[in-house]
């Protein structure tokens, strides 16, 4: 079966995105499809070198990547207003070249990009909208339009399927993100990790990989850093003992936390990183910590962040924030759950991995099966099902 995976992205792109959408293609033809992508030809991002986009990703199953005609206004700042103009601008000059493609193609559409699905003709392939995100509008005509053209939705979340089902009367498909099992079960010692990147031998390291919005609550754990302190064996170590190693965001916003974290001797920034190395820092580390915001709905309901898997296959011990879109993956079982925006919780969470190593081996373990069903190959062919029934 020919998939036309649409999306009007960047690539490669230094987010979370470009992972989700490229693993999936790949992921895709494992599964039986015969997938292509189809992405906008625009400039590349700073930071993603100049490698083609398979190899920034490091794949190893290939599949077809057109480039169509579309307008690039990026690096250009006029202002809000103007900005939005431009962004649809772009948007249209985008369909536009998508709708002249596919014209006289047969075959499944499947896209993250509801805008892209609205603009297409649904009598002549079927159309997919994967949603990771709720609408604030849902009750417009152009979500009325979307839901009368696709022949399935699939979101990644069940707080997702919550709220899109009081909306959309069709079936509903939750399939979470996923990860690459063998990317992440690297099979280096913790000492030699370090030593490639260049991190130290003698401190223990937390670590968090990835975005750093404000809706990810990173905030909170740069407030533990500040004065953390942990013992062992009755020993006090301080906090100069324990190194925070944030990976990953925008230079915007590595530049703002950098910003907020000046004078902090324990926290190493170090912005975003080639995908291909994100392996070898949880490999290096002794505690991953994934944080979130309970006042922002897209934390607290509806995210599957891909760092909560990649975490879980790399077997480091989980700290995390206890959210419901969390829980929809890890438990008690498999990490050590603590309160949201509550910096004392977290460092204690924290503190309970470096104390006790005999718990911190257990959930570890326990993570690393859990995540056996959450592949990328499994979740396509979850998607394929959904699609035949």
């Amino acid at each position: 079966m020919k998939l036309y995976y649409v999306a009007n992205s960047k690539l490669p792109t230094v987010k979370a995105h470009g992972v989700q959408i490229i693993k999936m293609c790949e992921a895709f033809v494992k599964a039986g499809f015969e997938c292509e992508l189809v992405i906008p030809k625009r400039n590349r991002y700073p930071g993603t070198g100049e490698d083609g986009i398979l190899a920034y990703y490091g794949l190893k199953t290939l599949f077809k990547i057109t480039e169509i005609k579309s307008l690039d206004f990026a690096g250009i700042n006029l202002g809000s207003f103007f900005n939005k103009i431009l962004f649809w601008i772009q948007q249209f000059s985008f369909t536009r070249s998508l709708k002249k493609y596919l014209a006289g193609k047969e075959g499944v559409v499947y896209s993250r990009d509801q805008f892209s699905v609205s603009m297409l003709d649904s009598g002549k392939n079927k159309l997919y909208w994967e949603a990771h995100n709720f609408p604030r509008k849902i009750k417009s005509s152009f979500y009325q339009n979307v839901f009368k053209k696709i022949n399935g939705l699939v979101v990644i979340s069940e707080g997702l399927k919550k709220d899109f089902s009081r909306y959309y009367n069709d079936d509903i498909l939750v399939a979470p993100d996923g990860v690459d099992l063998e990317q992440f079960n690297v099979k280096i010692s913790k000492e030699e990790a370090r030593k490639r990147l260049n991190l130290p031998l003698n401190k223990k390291i937390v670590i968090y990989a990835g975005h750093l919005y404000k809706w990810k609550g990173t905030a909170s754990l740069l407030e533990v850093a500040k004065n953390f302190q942990f013992s062992i064996f009755n020993f006090q170590k301080k906090t100069e003992d324990v190194l925070f190693v944030f990976v990953g965001g925008t230079e915007r916003d590595v530049d703002k936390f950098r910003k907020k974290s000046k004078g902090l001797g324990n926290v190493l920034i170090l912005g975003n990183r080639p995908y291909n190395e994100i392996p070898l820092y949880l490999k290096a580390a002794d505690c991953a910590v994934l944080t979130g915001n309970k006042s922002e709905k897209i934390s607290e309901k509806y995210t599957s962040p891909l760092k909560m898997f990649e975490y879980m296959a790399s077997g480091c011990p989980i700290v995390a924030q206890d959210l419901p879109s969390f829980r929809e993956v890890i438990n008690e079982s498999n990490s050590i759950l603590v309160e949201a925006e509550n910096t004392e919780a977290l460092a204690s969470g924290i503190k309970t991995v470096f104390e006790n190593g005999e718990l911190a081996d257990r959930i570890s373990q326990k993570s690393f099966k859990d995540v056996q069903k959450y592949t990328w190959l499994k979740r396509a062919e979850k998607i394929r099902n959904f699609m035949k029934n």
